[in-house]
């Protein structure tokens, strides 16, 4: 079977985690804009079958952030799941522009006495090629954390 028709992996947990983030987004006064994927057409699938690529490349990250404080790349994990090489390179080239890629974390820990499900958020950078880990208990927190964060950028003006 050609590999293009292969089904997509869909993730539900960061599928569900995306719509909860775009749910609470407006109530922090802030805006999520989902960046789309490769629009297939019928060119396009002539094209891959004869070369076998894609000239599109892939999305650079999951979301777009607009909060009080600027605009941020975001992209969204579920559990451990690691970026993948070309997420990472891309986290990479922004973060040395103007440090505004991030990645976005859910976990969930379930209470062994009450069996409740505990969700635990963070937000990843890695700047410099250090990974800067920031720890939340609230899915609000993390846009608080967004809408009070300035992104500084050094400018040689000559």
């Amino acid at each position: 079977m050609n590999k293009f028709y292969e089904k997509k992996r869909n993730y539900p947990g960061e599928t569900q985690f995306a719509k909860e983030l775009e749910r609470e987004a407006p109530i922090h006064g802030c805006k999520l804009i989902d960046i789309p994927d490769v629009v297939v057409t019928a060119e396009k699938l002539d094209q891959f079958e004869e070369t076998g690529k894609f000239n599109e490349r892939r999305r650079p990250f999951d979301k777009l952030l607009v909060s009080l404080s600027g605009n941020y790349c975001i992209e969204l994990k579920y559990e451990n799941r690691p970026l993948k090489p070309y997420q990472r390179k891309t986290q990479i080239k922004i973060n040395k522009i103007n440090r505004s890629y991030f990645v976005v974390r859910k976990k969930v820990k379930i209470d062994k006495v009450s069996r409740k499900v505990i969700p635990r958020y963070s937000i990843e950078q890695i700047i410099n090629g250090q990974k800067i880990i920031y720890r939340f208990d609230y899915m609000k927190e993390i846009f608080g954390f967004f809408n009070s964060l300035r992104i500084f950028i050094d400018v040689n003006v000559k």
